[in-house]
């Protein structure tokens, strides 16, 4: 009955303060409860635990240590990034026109035995058949186009000179139509011996070789081709010779008879 009650003694004793220990808990908890709350009106969030001395349970309670990261030696270096090169915009050229082919042409030399127009003949073909100017003209034409005589053959040109020819051989017919005087001969059968003085014009008086005498004035014929007076001066009397060649190019040439003192006969 002792023992029982001895144990039973203890058994109040240990239940005692057990319930003791409890409400001890039970109470700091709750102040602590109620500071926390104090805490947490006055403090921001990361501040709290702090000022209650106490562990900040969000913070875990073993950090895990950084290893540093090794670099490694077969880490391959960052590549530079070629730059881009200027794109070069190739114009597309134009096709040049290919170069024709040259065609080579024989050169013909001048015509031998084409005789001259004097222009007072051609003026009067003008006036007076107009089929042979048209002749002249076509042939005057064909023989300025050097490269179409050059694709002749030697005897087509032949040929073509032999005609031309032949209309200007027909051009000295109409030559001798012109009414020729005694002063129609060469330069050197006249000589010029003295001047009359007019008003309107000078005279020149002219000596052949027979000692006949003649007056010249502006406009007269003189010489063997045609000629015709110019000018009459106290020096020379002028005369200018006109004609018209193959080509139907104007040509001229001038010619002067000076004055000369007539010898007086012995």
């Amino acid at each position: 009955m002792q023992l029982n009650k001895h144990v039973t003694g203890m058994s109040i004793s240990t239940v005692f303060l057990v319930v003791l220990g409890t409400v001890l808990v039970t109470a700091l908890a709750h102040s602590k409860i109620k500071d926390l709350d104090l805490v947490k009106k006055s403090s921001p969030p990361g501040d709290r635990y702090h000022s209650l001395k106490v562990r900040d349970p969000f913070i875990p309670l073993v950090r895990k240590k950084r290893v540093p990261a090794k670099h490694s030696l077969l880490q391959s270096t960052p590549k530079k990034i070629p730059k881009p090169k200027p794109v070069t915009i190739h114009k597309k050229l134009k096709d040049t026109p290919k170069a024709k082919p040259v065609a080579t042409h024989k050169e013909r030399k001048e015509p031998a035995g084409m005789p001259l127009i004097p222009m007072v003949v051609y003026k009067k073909i003008q006036d007076t058949d107009p089929k042979m100017e048209a002749n002249l003209k076509y042939y005057e034409k064909l023989f300025n186009n050097k490269a179409e005589l050059g694709k002749m053959t030697d005897k087509k040109y032949n040929a073509v000179v032999s005609r031309y020819r032949d209309v200007l051989l027909r051009t000295q017919k109409i030559r001798e139509s012109f009414l020729k005087t005694e002063l129609q001969i060469p330069y050197s059968k006249l000589v010029f011996v003295g001047i009359i003085y007019k008003k309107n014009q000078n005279l020149a008086l002219v000596e052949t070789q027979d000692h006949k005498g003649y007056a010249v004035r502006i406009g007269t014929f003189m010489g063997p081709n045609l000629g015709i007076v110019e000018d009459v001066n106290k020096k020379s009397i002028i005369i200018a010779e006109r004609y018209r060649n193959y080509l139907g190019e104007v040509l001229e040439k001038k010619q002067d008879i000076t004055f000369k003192m007539p010898t007086l006969p012995s």
